[in-house]
């Protein structure tokens, strides 16, 4: 049932013209009711899986609920599950495939997230997290005087972008902790607002929010 309109699967896939999809039932959020969960790839070059979960509302009837349209739902077999937000953050200041190579970096695009309420909640990182996050800002921030700047910018971002999720969503203290290490040629205060309009794009368009 979308926008109090009832499709069959079949339809509302036809309707969404995705060229290619799944669907399972699977219970989300541990109240023993099932959720139905539509997976699809758009077709587009590095974008997009889209994912739609709808919530049983009656017999054989379910509900549109959160979509996520351009970052990516992983469901690992453990059960946990995963948001990726690198398409929003590929093209920021690099192309979307260049990255800061380094072998200490860790890879930091994903946070754990939980079913609650009909809408995705990210899980609160942990102190092993905020360490490696702060390694990773620390070898950043020493890539502008070794000459390897390629895809810097972005890592900033990737990093800060999982510090605001992990740790609150709150803008005062992820900018401060940016202040510490932020080394980039573009005044900070400029490069903080295509930051912002980036975290904003994620909460708009796929309905990620803190818990």
């Amino acid at each position: 049932k979308v926008e109090n309109k009832k499709y069959s699967i079949r339809e509302f896939i036809l309707k969404e013209e995705n060229l290619h999809y799944s669907y399972s039932f699977f219970d989300l959020s541990g109240d023993k009711n099932k959720e139905l969960i539509l997976q699809s790839w758009t077709g587009g070059s590095s974008c997009c899986n889209a994912v739609d979960v709808f919530y049983k509302t009656s017999k054989n009837t379910y509900s549109l609920g959160p979509k996520t349209s351009t970052g990516s739902l992983n469901f690992e077999k453990s059960g946990k599950i995963t948001y990726d937000f690198y398409e929003f953050f590929g093209e920021f200041d690099a192309c979307h495939g260049c990255r800061y190579e380094h072998k200490g970096i860790t890879s930091m695009s994903s946070v754990f997230v939980v079913y609650s309420n009909n809408q995705w909640k990210i899980v609160k990182g942990t102190e092993r997290r905020r360490k490696e996050i702060i390694k990773n800002m620390q070898l950043l921030h020493n890539a502008k005087s070794l000459k390897e700047t390629n895809g810097v910018s972005k890592g900033f971002a990737m990093n800060l972008a999982n510090f605001y999720f992990s740790f609150g969503c709150n803008y005062t203290a992820t900018y401060n902790f940016l202040k510490e290490f932020f080394n980039c040629n573009e005044p900070i205060n400029t490069w903080w607002q295509g930051f912002k309009d980036r975290i904003s794009e994620i909460q708009e368009e796929d309905g990620i929010t803190c818990k």
